[in-house]
């Protein structure tokens, strides 16, 4: 009877150690399928600040003055602010990396997702960064307000992000293998 029992729990563990694994990976792929429809937006509104803004075109603030889907900025290459679509917050050029396209930004008023990207327009290059807002620190509960994890991304606020790969954490990756974050369910 002891070895019966024994068994069982083993069975159980196992049983319910696996299907946590397969719960895991599902939503692995419903957070890298709705990042990769963020991913694809900041796409579209790169080409949109892009076509509005022509090369040999100098910048200006009502050149850059488009609808978007998400909001962005732009800095000088010496990371210099130069334009802002949203003043929600408003990010410091040094806290990004310039060797990674994609970086989980965190201050005051939430985690972010960015996307950085140089480009140059009539001679002088600019770096942009756009933003995707992963979790509100929102002080004001209400209707209107959301605070704390992005629904839209995460079904529940049970997760801890990391910017870099960890050991036990899931990767999410976009829809061409990019590393964007880990995330610990």
């Amino acid at each position: 009877m002891v070895v019966f029992i024994s068994l069982l729990g083993i069975l159980l563990s196992i049983n319910y150690l696996w299907g946590n694994r397969e719960n895991i990976q599902e939503y692995e792929k419903q957070i890298e399928k709705r990042i990769s429809v963020v991913v694809k937006q900041f796409d579209e509104d790169y080409i949109k600040l892009l076509m509005h803004n022509r090369p040999k075109e100098r910048v200006s603030f009502t050149s850059l003055t488009i609808p978007t889907h998400h909001p962005f900025y732009l800095f000088s290459e010496q990371g210099t602010l130069q334009y802002w679509s949203d003043n929600e917050m408003i990010p410091q050029f040094e806290d990004f990396k310039k060797n990674r396209k994609f970086q989980l930004f965190e201050n005051t008023k939430g985690t972010y997702l960015t996307q950085l990207r140089k480009f140059e327009r009539d001679g002088q290059g600019f770096w942009m960064v756009q933003v995707y807002s992963l979790y509100d620190n929102v002080e004001i509960q209400n209707d209107f307000l959301v605070a704390g994890h992005n629904p839209k991304i995460f079904g529940n606020d049970r997760f801890i992000l990391s910017s870099e790969p960890r050991e036990g954490y899931s990767i999410i990756h976009t829809k061409n293998n990019e590393y964007v974050f880990s995330i610990l369910f």
